[in-house]
């Protein structure tokens, strides 16, 4: 499956330092920068781009605080479990690959979060952008007043979820509340409505994007074609581009290319996506 992340809403605030809540009371925060903070922690520094690594687990406690800058990358290697009772703000980009628990009190959160594993929240995970390609359990709160939630892969939630766009595409399982704080917000689920699951408690608006092309059998493009918006090829159903056509799909859109699809270009066409 290709793995394509959906556009960002302009005008998306980054959360900052002291975006949330500000420190606890007593605590100051340990902000992490450079090659000397990220290995004060655990980590595993390297560059370019600035990242740091965690390559064996890691326990926060309920006194530490600690704040990746932004132009920071935090990874979370394969089989690594990071146990967060404390602050764990990656201002920046969040990489797992592993584990992330966070405890009662604890709070995980930033500007990017790509988990491709498994996320555990006992208390609140605050995002601008969370692209889940693996499992979220929520036993508290996920939550961004004007963030996007892409999901692909599958979310559990016990208590509340709040978000401006949850985009999904996989599976979320609702037992309690999905808060829409403002207007205009929404959950686009897949193409119809019908692509992802939601097993909801509550009701939600389904809104399907009026400038998505949905390519749901085996289709041929016969001429060259500009979309106005994203393109899904849906699963069974090969879009075939012949010689002499060209598809192009403009910025901040993008090509999703279901499980049991695909895209055949045949010697002459073109596929452009515009960067």
């Amino acid at each position: 499956m290709l793995k394509i992340i959906l556009p960002v809403i302009l005008g998306i605030f980054l959360l900052g330092i002291v975006g949330f809540e500000d420190a606890v009371a007593g605590i100051t925060p340990f902000l992490i920068s450079d090659q000397a903070g990220c290995e004060s922690v655990g980590g595993t520094w390297s560059t370019p781009p600035d990242t740091c690594t965690f390559t064996t687990d890691i326990t926060l406690n309920a006194d530490d605080d600690w704040r990746f800058l932004n132009g920071v990358t935090v990874k979370v290697n394969s089989g690594v479990t990071i146990t967060n009772n404390g602050i764990l703000v990656a201002i920046d980009t969040l990489n797992n690959f592993g584990t992330i628990s966070g405890g009662f009190g604890g709070l995980i959160g930033g500007g990017t979060l790509n988990n491709e594993d498994t996320i555990n929240n006992f208390d609140t995970m605050e995002f601008n952008i969370i692209n889940n390609f693996g499992t979220i359990n929520d036993f508290n709160t996920i939550k961004s007043e004007f963030g996007i939630i892409n999901n692909f892969g599958t979310i559990i939630d016990f208590i509340t979820m709040e978000f401006h766009i949850i985009n999904n595409f996989g599976n979320i399982s609702n037992f309690n509340t999905i808060n829409f704080p403002h207007f205009n917000a929404h959950i686009i689920q897949g193409a119809n409505c019908g692509t992802g699951t939601i097993l909801n408690t509550t009701t939600f608006e389904c809104v399907v994007d009026p400038t998505l092309t949905v390519i749901s059998t085996d289709t041929v493009l016969e001429t060259s074609t500009v979309v106005n918006g994203s393109v899904i090829v849906q699963s069974n159903s090969i879009l075939t581009i012949p010689n002499g056509v060209t598809l192009t799909i403009p910025t901040e859109n993008h090509l999703r290319i279901e499980p049991g699809s695909g895209v055949l270009i045949k010697l002459g066409g073109t596929l452009k996506i515009i960067s």
